[in-house]
Formats: C-alpha cells, structure tokens, sequence
C-alpha cells in the first residue's frame, strides 16, 4: 500500500497537480495496455484516513496534514515565492495575468493551481473579487504582505485597475493605428507608382482621418496617465501625511508621560538663572578677600632653630655661631634679614661640611 501512496505522491509532483482521479492515474501508470487493479483499493484507504480529500469537500475542507494538503503546501510555498520575487504582495491583478506569471516561474499547471489558491483564500493570505468591467466578468486577486493578511479590494484599487486597463487599450489601439497609417502609406506609395491618382488621394485621406483618429487617443492616453499619476501622488501623500500624524502623537505622548510644562520649565529656567546669579556673587567675594602677607624674617627664625636641633643631633657646636636678636625693631629689620641669611647659611655649610665626613670616615672603615 505505501508503495501506490508514495508512487501516487510522486505523480502528482512530476505532473504539477494534486488533482487526480482513479481514471487519471490509470492511465498514467499504464504500461504495454496493462493497468494496475489496485487503484480504487488505494484510493477508498486513503480517503478513510484522510489522505485524500474529495473534490466535493475541497473547498471547506480545514484539515492539514493530510496527503493531499501536504503537496498543496509546495505549491503555496512554490506561489509566495513568485509572489515575493516579482513584488506582488498588495497588488491588484488580473488572475488570468498572474497564472501567466506562475506557468512561466513554476511546473504547477492550471489544473493544480486551484487547491493551494483556495487554501491561500481560507488562511487570508489572499483575497479575491468578481468585477464587471465593459460588459466583461473579470476575477481580481491581491495577495497579503509578508506575514500580513490579505485586505479586501477596494472601490478605489477596482477604480484603479479599470484605468489601467484602459490606458493598457488606449497603447494598443495607438500601436494599431500606427500600424495601419504604414501600410496606408505604403498603399499611396503604390498607387503613385501606378500612375493611380485618385486611389492615391483617397487612401492619403484615409491616412489623414488615421493620424486624427490617433491624436484623440494620445491626448486621451496623456489624459489617463496624469490622473493614475495624481491617484499614486496622493496614495504617497497619504503615507507621508500619515507618518507625520504618527511622529507627532508621539512626540505627544512623551511630553505627557515626562510631565513637563511651559510653566514648569519656566520656573526650572528662573531658578537656575537666580542659583547662578548667588554663585557668581559668591565667586566674586571670595576672590575680593585678601591674604595676609607671610612674615619671611619669623619663617628664618623657625628655619634657625631647626637647624640649631640638627647641630645639636650632629654634636655640632653651635656657640661658633653669633645669633641676631629674634625680634629686631622694626627700623632694623631689614639688616637683621640679611644678618639671618648668613647665619643660616654658615650652620647650612656646617650640616653638609660634618655630613661628608661621617661618609668619609665611613667609607674608610
């Protein structure tokens, strides 16, 4: 039995269709006039366990994974790569245009298209709409974004395939006439030579009426094409108009959700400008304070009696030395500073005299 199951799959991929019969299948498998007897056996069991699902229950049958769905699911997954490579998503057509498409991109054939179209339809990944256009039924089919659902067709995209159409008339009724106003002028071209003046004239008349005829259908065709142009222009208009009202609703909502006011921000600026003011007055008089002069004569008192401590640590006899008086009048000062220079410059030159000779006589031991 899997045997027949799996050679049944297999035909319908090779064929491009997941619809078969009894009477298909026996004649594909038909080999020296001899047909297998098996077939209805196959068929009745995998119908009972919905491995096949009836041309009757095609179109409200919901379940998946079941033999036939499993080879419909290539072909959906065949149509959304068509549909994604030649940017169809949300696009209005013609389904006679888009099978042509599919034929030229695929091998699922017309016959094998219908299931995973009417599957497509069920899950909203495509929706479909009858039009009347010129006394003409004509079947539209848009399908969804990617990962999106399918919208309905709208009054505006039928409007818009209608204009379309005839603009898509109007090029080939140009192209016609061009045509016929060559061979018209061929035909004069041919009277001439015969000598045929009359034909010549009516037939360059004729070639006349073909060239006015053909400049009410040009003026037509520009007509035509300035309103599909406006239509997009406001199409992407909209688009833009909405981003606008997108950006300023939020723009709004961050404002409310910050909590902040004019009148807040307003008092945050008046508040800031004072606390700046204050600190800059502060700056001011605090670099306005003056510093008291540092007295250089008791800075060599303390730096004399250091180095007395230091004499006396080195057993230094400091009485060689004459000591100023610590105070010296005020008239006096200045000698005095020069009399402490030099006293401290001698007790300096004793520290480094005694210094050197503690390392000498270091050295030496």
């Amino acid at each position: 039995m899997k045997f027949w199951k799996d050679l049944i799959l297999s035909s319908c991929r090779e064929s491009g269709s997941s619809v078969v019969s009894v009477a298909i299948l026996k004649e594909r498998f038909r080999r020296k006039g001899t047909v297998p007897h098996c077939l209805n056996t196959v068929f009745y069991d995998m119908l009972s366990k919905r491995e096949l699902c009836s041309d009757i229950l095609l179109k409200d049958h919901e379940k998946t994974g079941v033999y036939g769905f499993n080879l419909w699911t290539e072909h959906i997954n065949i149509i959304e790569n068509v549909v994604a490579t030649h940017n169809l998503q949300n696009k209005t057509m013609k389904y006679e245009d888009f099978l042509i498409i599919l034929f030229q991109s695929s091998n699922i054939t017309r016959n094998g298209v219908d299931p995973p179209i009417i599957f497509l339809e069920k899950e909203k990944r495509l929706t479909t709409k009858i039009v009347i256009i010129d006394d003409t039924k004509t079947f539209l089919i848009k399908f969804a974004s990617i990962d999106g659902i399918a919208q309905p067709i709208t009054n505006i995209e039928k409007s818009i395939y209608e204009i379309e159409q005839r603009e898509n008339r109007l090029v080939e009724d140009i192209t016609s006439i061009e045509h016929d106003i060559s061979q018209t002028m061929e035909k004069v071209r041919q009277h001439i030579q015969n000598g045929q003046k009359q034909m010549a004239k009516i037939v360059l008349k004729k070639k006349h009426i073909l060239e006015k005829s053909m400049q009410l259908k040009i003026t037509a065709l520009d007509t035509l094409q300035g309103i599909l142009q406006k239509i997009h222009n406001c199409q992407s208009d909209k688009n833009v108009i909405k981003a606008y009202q997108l950006g300023t609703d939020a723009l709004k909502n961050v404002l409310n959700t910050s909590g902040i006011t004019i009148e807040e921000l307003d008092n945050t600026l008046t508040d800031m400008k004072y606390v700046l003011e204050q600190h800059n007055e502060m700056l001011s008089m605090i670099s306005a304070v003056p510093i008291d002069d540092i007295d250089e004569l008791e800075l060599e008192l303390e730096l004399g009696n250091l180095i007395d401590m230091k004499l006396t640590e080195s057993n230094i006899d400091k009485h060689n030395f004459s000591t100023p008086a610590l105070v010296p009048p005020v008239d006096n000062r200045p000698s005095n500073a020069h009399d402490f220079d030099t006293e401290i410059e001698k007790r300096l030159a004793a520290l480094r005299v005694h210094i050197e000779s503690s390392k000498l006589a270091s050295n030496a031991q």
